[in-house]
Protein backbone atom coordinates (compact mmCIF):
# COMPACT_ATOMS: atom_id res chain seq x y z
CA UNK A 1 0.00 0.00 0.00
CA UNK A 2 3.03 2.27 0.87
CA UNK A 3 4.35 2.01 -2.40
CA UNK A 4 1.38 3.13 -4.08
CA UNK A 5 0.45 6.32 -1.55
CA UNK A 6 3.96 7.34 -1.97
CA UNK A 7 4.12 8.03 -5.62
CA UNK A 8 0.67 9.18 -5.64
CA UNK A 9 0.94 12.10 -3.04
CA UNK A 10 4.59 12.93 -5.20
CA UNK A 11 2.25 13.41 -8.40
CA UNK A 12 -0.39 15.61 -6.53
CA UNK A 13 2.37 17.65 -5.25
CA UNK A 14 3.81 17.88 -8.32
CA UNK A 15 0.62 18.61 -9.90
CA UNK A 16 -0.34 21.49 -7.05
CA UNK A 17 2.88 23.12 -8.00
CA UNK A 18 2.15 22.88 -11.88
CA UNK A 19 -1.42 24.65 -11.10
CA UNK A 20 -0.10 27.64 -8.24
CA UNK A 21 2.85 28.69 -11.06
CA UNK A 22 0.21 29.05 -13.77
CA UNK A 23 -2.45 30.82 -11.27
CA UNK A 24 0.89 33.14 -10.18
CA UNK A 25 2.08 33.51 -13.80
CA UNK A 26 -1.26 35.20 -14.78
CA UNK A 27 -1.75 36.50 -11.97
CA UNK A 28 1.59 38.59 -12.47
CA UNK A 29 1.01 39.09 -16.11
CA UNK A 30 -2.23 40.65 -15.62
CA UNK A 31 -0.83 43.20 -13.07
CA UNK A 32 2.21 43.58 -15.34
CA UNK A 33 -0.31 44.54 -18.45
CA UNK A 34 -2.63 46.64 -16.14
CA UNK A 35 0.23 48.74 -15.40
CA UNK A 36 1.50 48.79 -18.95
CA UNK A 37 -2.06 49.85 -19.77
CA UNK A 38 -2.72 53.55 -21.06
CA UNK A 39 -5.89 55.11 -21.76
CA UNK A 40 -5.60 55.86 -25.45
CA UNK A 41 -3.71 52.56 -26.26
CA UNK A 42 -3.62 48.97 -26.27
CA UNK A 43 -1.22 46.51 -24.66
CA UNK A 44 -0.36 43.33 -26.72
CA UNK A 45 1.44 40.57 -24.73
CA UNK A 46 3.44 37.97 -27.14
CA UNK A 47 2.09 34.80 -27.55
CA UNK A 48 5.20 33.46 -26.09
CA UNK A 49 8.31 33.25 -24.03
CA UNK A 50 12.18 34.27 -25.26
CA UNK A 51 15.04 33.38 -23.15
CA UNK A 52 17.03 35.88 -20.92
CA UNK A 53 19.41 36.98 -23.43
CA UNK A 54 17.14 38.51 -26.15
CA UNK A 55 16.57 40.80 -23.37
CA UNK A 56 20.34 41.54 -23.13
CA UNK A 57 22.62 42.98 -24.99
CA UNK A 58 24.79 40.88 -27.45
CA UNK A 59 27.36 40.61 -24.85
CA UNK A 60 25.75 40.82 -21.89
CA UNK A 61 25.20 38.09 -18.61
CA UNK A 62 23.20 38.34 -15.90
CA UNK A 63 26.54 38.06 -13.42
CA UNK A 64 26.98 41.85 -15.04
CA UNK A 65 23.58 42.42 -14.48
CA UNK A 66 23.49 41.79 -11.07
CA UNK A 67 26.21 44.19 -10.63
CA UNK A 68 24.52 46.70 -12.14
CA UNK A 69 21.12 46.52 -10.06
CA UNK A 70 22.24 44.80 -6.78
CA UNK A 71 22.74 48.15 -4.44
CA UNK A 72 19.48 49.95 -6.14
CA UNK A 73 17.28 50.70 -3.52
CA UNK A 74 13.06 49.99 -4.18
CA UNK A 75 11.31 53.26 -4.05
CA UNK A 76 8.48 51.53 -2.49
CA UNK A 77 10.29 49.61 -0.05
CA UNK A 78 13.74 50.74 0.39
CA UNK A 79 15.65 47.62 0.57
CA UNK A 80 18.73 47.06 -2.00
CA UNK A 81 17.80 44.78 -4.32
CA UNK A 82 20.72 42.27 -3.04
CA UNK A 83 18.75 42.29 0.28
CA UNK A 84 15.63 40.43 -1.75
CA UNK A 85 17.14 38.50 -4.41
CA UNK A 86 20.99 36.64 -3.29
CA UNK A 87 23.38 36.67 -6.24
CA UNK A 88 23.06 33.03 -6.20
CA UNK A 89 19.02 33.21 -6.95
CA UNK A 90 19.80 35.27 -9.50
CA UNK A 91 22.18 33.01 -11.03
CA UNK A 92 19.85 29.97 -10.74
CA UNK A 93 16.91 32.23 -12.30
CA UNK A 94 19.50 31.46 -15.83
CA UNK A 95 19.43 27.77 -14.97
CA UNK A 96 15.31 28.07 -14.69
CA UNK A 97 14.60 28.84 -18.65
CA UNK A 98 13.50 25.58 -19.98
CA UNK A 99 11.51 25.65 -22.68
CA UNK A 100 9.05 28.67 -24.17
CA UNK A 101 6.07 29.33 -22.42
CA UNK A 102 3.18 29.28 -24.75
CA UNK A 103 -0.16 31.72 -22.67
CA UNK A 104 -3.35 30.14 -22.97
CA UNK A 105 -5.55 32.48 -25.36
CA UNK A 106 -8.81 31.54 -22.91
CA UNK A 107 -6.64 31.98 -19.84
CA UNK A 108 -5.22 35.15 -21.26
CA UNK A 109 -8.48 36.72 -21.90
CA UNK A 110 -9.93 35.94 -18.76
CA UNK A 111 -7.44 37.67 -17.34
CA UNK A 112 -7.93 40.90 -20.08
CA UNK A 113 -4.76 39.91 -21.25
CA UNK A 114 -4.66 40.45 -25.25
CA UNK A 115 -2.51 37.80 -27.13
CA UNK A 116 -0.26 38.96 -30.37
CA UNK A 117 1.82 36.69 -32.18
CA UNK A 118 5.62 37.62 -32.50
CA UNK A 119 6.05 41.14 -33.88
CA UNK A 120 7.16 40.19 -37.82
CA UNK A 121 10.85 41.18 -38.66
CA UNK A 122 11.53 43.86 -41.26
CA UNK A 123 14.53 46.16 -42.41
CA UNK A 124 15.58 48.80 -40.08
CA UNK A 125 15.63 52.15 -41.11
CA UNK A 126 16.80 55.20 -39.61
CA UNK A 127 14.26 56.40 -36.82
CA UNK A 128 12.14 53.12 -36.72
CA UNK A 129 12.56 49.96 -34.82
CA UNK A 130 13.56 46.98 -36.15
CA UNK A 131 10.15 45.37 -35.54
CA UNK A 132 6.53 46.39 -37.81
CA UNK A 133 3.72 45.63 -35.06
CA UNK A 134 1.32 42.82 -36.12
CA UNK A 135 -1.66 44.52 -38.22
CA UNK A 136 -4.04 45.00 -35.47
CA UNK A 137 -1.47 46.97 -33.77
CA UNK A 138 -1.89 50.51 -33.84
CA UNK A 139 1.54 52.77 -33.49
CA UNK A 140 0.66 53.66 -30.39
CA UNK A 141 0.12 50.55 -29.19
CA UNK A 142 2.32 48.36 -27.22
CA UNK A 143 3.85 44.85 -27.99
CA UNK A 144 4.97 43.52 -24.94
CA UNK A 145 8.00 40.41 -25.01
CA UNK A 146 8.41 38.48 -21.69
CA UNK A 147 10.86 36.27 -20.45
CA UNK A 148 9.12 33.16 -18.58
CA UNK A 149 8.19 35.03 -14.95
CA UNK A 150 11.11 33.30 -12.26
CA UNK A 151 9.54 32.98 -8.71
CA UNK A 152 11.58 32.87 -5.77
CA UNK A 153 10.74 32.22 -1.80
CA UNK A 154 7.77 30.39 -2.33
CA UNK A 155 5.68 32.53 -4.64
CA UNK A 156 6.27 35.60 -2.67
CA UNK A 157 8.85 37.25 -5.60
CA UNK A 158 9.14 37.24 -9.10
CA UNK A 159 11.47 37.87 -11.75
CA UNK A 160 10.39 38.37 -15.34
CA UNK A 161 12.72 39.96 -18.31
CA UNK A 162 10.57 42.26 -20.81
CA UNK A 163 10.42 44.21 -24.20
CA UNK A 164 7.92 46.60 -24.48
CA UNK A 165 7.68 48.16 -27.75
CA UNK A 166 5.90 50.60 -30.06
CA UNK A 167 6.39 51.13 -33.71
CA UNK A 168 9.04 54.60 -32.26
CA UNK A 169 10.59 52.53 -29.87
CA UNK A 170 11.83 49.44 -28.17
CA UNK A 171 13.01 49.45 -24.28
CA UNK A 172 14.03 46.51 -22.40
CA UNK A 173 13.57 46.08 -18.61
CA UNK A 174 13.43 43.30 -15.55
CA UNK A 175 11.25 44.18 -12.93
CA UNK A 176 10.98 42.60 -9.80
CA UNK A 177 7.30 42.15 -8.31
CA UNK A 178 6.61 40.95 -4.62
CA UNK A 179 3.25 39.93 -2.90
CA UNK A 180 2.25 42.66 -0.94
CA UNK A 181 -1.47 41.68 0.77
CA UNK A 182 -1.57 38.78 -1.85
CA UNK A 183 -1.12 41.28 -4.58
CA UNK A 184 1.61 41.31 -7.20
CA UNK A 185 3.60 44.57 -6.44
CA UNK A 186 6.30 46.02 -8.85
CA UNK A 187 9.24 46.97 -6.46
CA UNK A 188 12.28 47.14 -8.85
CA UNK A 189 12.34 48.39 -12.53
CA UNK A 190 15.28 48.56 -14.22
CA UNK A 191 16.26 49.16 -17.88
CA UNK A 192 18.77 46.86 -19.41
CA UNK A 193 19.82 49.35 -22.63
CA UNK A 194 23.43 49.21 -20.72
CA UNK A 195 23.51 45.47 -20.14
Amino acid sequence: MKKIVIPLIIVMLLAGCGHQENRETYALLDQFVHETDTPDSQVYLVSHTQPIQYFLKPQGSLTEAYGAVKDHRSPLTGKSFKKVVSEQAFTEICQQQGKKIYFNPLKANQFGIHLIDAPLPKKATEGTTPYQLASNAASKDYVITTSKPFFLKNYAIACIFYAAETQKATTRSLALYQKINGKWTKTYDFRLEKW
